[in-house]
């Protein structure tokens, strides 16, 4: 054949069974009509409408090609498509078969896959926002979207995953971004929870300040906030809800939070069930010195009923067990209470009694209190005095007896100076300033011991000289005057 242009026209099919001899020879073929490249069988090319090519390939149209659309695989069948790379034959598979797209494998195990064979690498899959400006509310978005009921035309995204710039990205030095995870309710989207530039991760905070922060609105009915919940469906008494454990990095760190230098634990009180929530809360700690994967110490725990025990299973409203304790002062005690004002302000530590009226028309009314308290203003002088306060009939507690910083007690009287001051207080009281009761015929009601000698000097005197009978005698004062009460002797 000439190696002049040349231009072929064919009308009808066409059944090529050799070759042009010229790479510049047009073959015109008739609109709707094949041309077959296997001597007629079942593999052509043909205009199927104006300015549509096909490629059927064993009867299966594999390739549709318009104005507007390049359609591979067109007619749905069970066919692969493989896009080859410089040394990757599977840059882009897709599986007709298992309707999957693989990127650098030819057998994806889910709808898209990303695989690429990088020893000490990574496998990337890059969303990229290429805005060069110096501006910061550039993001990059990954959304999962669904389509509308009964609409297999039209979608709507229901959550996405945003990553976006903390600060203008230069070409060196600082570049701080950000992760957002947005959900919609009732139609609106809204950001849930931020991963910030340090790792910081904020739930309804979208600037933590925290490892961890929560940020939530509650009215005071909703709850809302961080729940731990163990799964079992048969939950027994004593068997562990769920804890928190802290502890660090030195050492071993706790595969189980009761080994934790300090831990809390929730536990339940009862089996569980609809009607049957029990539980209480146990706070451990680890004494100095304690070896880690070691269970630590409880120190406390709130019962179901509310109860609290420091050191024990608590069968008070509070209950303390605990050896004593020794301060400077060699003050022993289990419980320890202080006030937080300035020295200088005569602080007071105390512990208040209080109840409820029978009708329960208001809260709580104070009924008694223990006080001690610092007598002075002067930081180096720690003189303290304890006051019982008691309530009367509309009236507010008031001081009922005071020991004071030498022991000396008051009952009616803040400032005693004696061992025992006994004040009646008003002349209409109607009531006497002591009163013994004796139950034991062979003791005496009152023991008396002092310094004993014959001078008037002593508090018990054996003078024995009136009226010849063997008489003693006790010192008292009345209104500051010295007097002496006769007794008769034991033996007499």
């Amino acid at each position: 054949m000439s190696s002049t242009n040349t231009s072929w026209s064919v009308e009808g099919n066409t059944k090529a069974g050799g070759s042009l001899a010229s790479s510049s020879s047009d073959i015109s073929i008739q609109a709707t009509k094949k041309l077959y490249l296997d001597g007629g069988g079942n593999t052509y090319i043909t205009e199927s409408s104006a300015d549509t090519f096909d490629l059927y390939v064993g009867g299966i149209q594999m390739l549709t090609s318009s104005a507007s659309v390049l359609a591979i695989n067109e007619g749905s069948v069970d066919a692969d498509f493989r896009v080859e790379s410089n040394g990757n034959a599977n840059m882009l598979f897709v599986d007709g078969g298992n309707n999957r797209v693989g990127i650098g494998t030819s057998t994806p195990p889910s709808d898209f896959v990303v695989s690429n064979a990088n020893d000490g690498g990574a496998a990337s899959l890059i969303i990229q926002n290429p805005h060069s400006g110096a501006s910061t509310d550039e993001t990059a978005e990954l959304y999962f979207s669904f389509y509308n009921s009964g609409d297999a035309n039209s979608s709507t995204f229901g959550a996405k995953i945003v990553g976006g710039k903390e600060e203008t990205f230069a070409a060196s030095g600082t570049r701080s971004g950000f992760l957002a995870f947005h959900t919609k309710a009732d139609g609106s989207s809204a950001e849930r929870m931020r991963i910030d530039k340090s790792g910081k991760v904020g739930i309804g905070a979208t600037s933590p300040s925290n490892l961890l922060e929560i940020a939530y609105e509650d009215t005071g009915t909703q709850g809302k906030g961080l729940l731990l919940a163990n799964t079992d469906t048969s939950i027994a008494g004593d068997q562990l809800l769920g804890s928190i454990g802290f502890d660090s990095y030195d050492g071993n760190v706790p595969d189980n939070n009761l080994e934790a230098s300090a831990y809390i634990a929730a536990y339940a009180s009862e089996s569980h069930g609809t009607s049957d929530k029990g539980g209480y809360l146990t706070f451990g700690t680890a004494p100095e010195n304690q070896d880690d994967d070691t269970t630590s110490s409880e120190r406390m725990r709130i019962l179901d009923n509310g109860n609290v025990g420091i050191g024990t299973t608590p069968g008070f409203p509070l209950h303390i067990v605990g050896a004593k304790t020794t301060s400077s002062t060699t003050t022993f005690s289990q419980l320890r209470i202080e006030d937080t004002s300035d020295f200088d302000g005569s602080p007071v530590a105390g512990i208040s009694f209080s109840g409820r009226n029978i009708d329960g028309s208001t809260g709580a009314v104070a009924l008694g209190a223990i006080h001690v308290k610092k007598l002075n203003s002067t930081s180096a002088n720690e003189s303290s005095v304890m006051e019982f306060l008691t309530r009367l009939e509309g009236s507010n507690p008031a001081v009922a007896m005071t020991i004071d910083e030498n022991g000396k007690v008051g009952i009616g009287e803040d400032t005693p100076t004696a061992s025992l001051q006994v004040n009646q207080g008003g002349s209409t009281a109607a009531i006497n300033v002591m009163k013994l009761h004796q139950n034991d015929a062979d003791k005496p009601f009152i023991d008396f011991s002092g310094s004993t000698g014959g001078a008037e000097t002593r508090s018990v005197s054996t003078d024995t000289t009136e009226n010849d009978a063997k008489f003693g005698a006790i010192m008292i004062q009345i209104n500051g005057v010295t007097k002496w009460i006769r007794v008769y002797d034991g033996a007499q």
